[in-house]
């Protein structure tokens, strides 16, 4: 914290992330690269198309899509950052629990949905930057997710189902779902 108080000895478990699972269909609707903690090889960086396009919600997140694009990601269950939150910080670290996810859910459908809204801009924009190397899956994927909003409810259930659009934990993909 601002103190200097450790507040948890990993993010992942503080957050209830899941570095595993890096299918890009996951990553599309939720990130868990942390920027400060990742590096790229020269083969990322031979296809990262400067500037990054506005939409891109984090440079950790667009550059995560690109590596679950167009190879792979490697995850080391190692603490190698000292991350210190401030009250002002812009982003940072939200501890994960029922309550807390609940109680956002009760702030209302609109604000989920802009945040889903914003991801969904962002693979638009993904698709638009790359979608000449994408294979057809991907494609597919991020085509799917940019439009989702254009489908009644039940076919933006079956695009979710169908591509395996869900968050990390049932409690925030039911809410995902509940909000698109």
């Amino acid at each position: 914290d601002a103190a200097g108080k450790v507040v948890a000895d990993s993010l992942r478990r503080y957050q209830k992330l899941s570095p595993g699972e890096n299918r890009f269909s996951a990553l599309l609707i939720q990130n868990h690269v942390t920027g400060c903690a990742m590096m790229i090889n020269r083969a990322l960086r031979q296809l990262v198309r400067l500037p990054l396009p506005d939409e891109a919600i984090c440079h950790d997140w667009y550059l995560a899509l690109l590596a679950a694009a167009f190879g792979r990601i490697v995850s080391a269950d190692a603490a190698y950052v000292d991350y210190r939150g401030h009250t002002a910080n812009v982003f940072g670290p939200q501890k994960y629990c029922a309550a807390n996810h609940l109680h956002t859910l009760h702030t209302g459908r609109s604000v989920l949905m802009r945040r889903l809204t914003s991801t969904q801009r962002q693979a638009g924009a993904l698709l638009r930057q790359y979608g000449d190397m994408l294979d057809e899956a991907g494609k597919k994927a991020a085509g799917a997710w940019a439009e989702i909003g254009s489908r009644s409810k039940l076919g933006r259930l079956r695009t979710c189902l169908k591509f395996g659009f869900r968050k990390n934990t049932l409690l925030r993909t039911l809410g995902m779902w509940w909000a698109i």
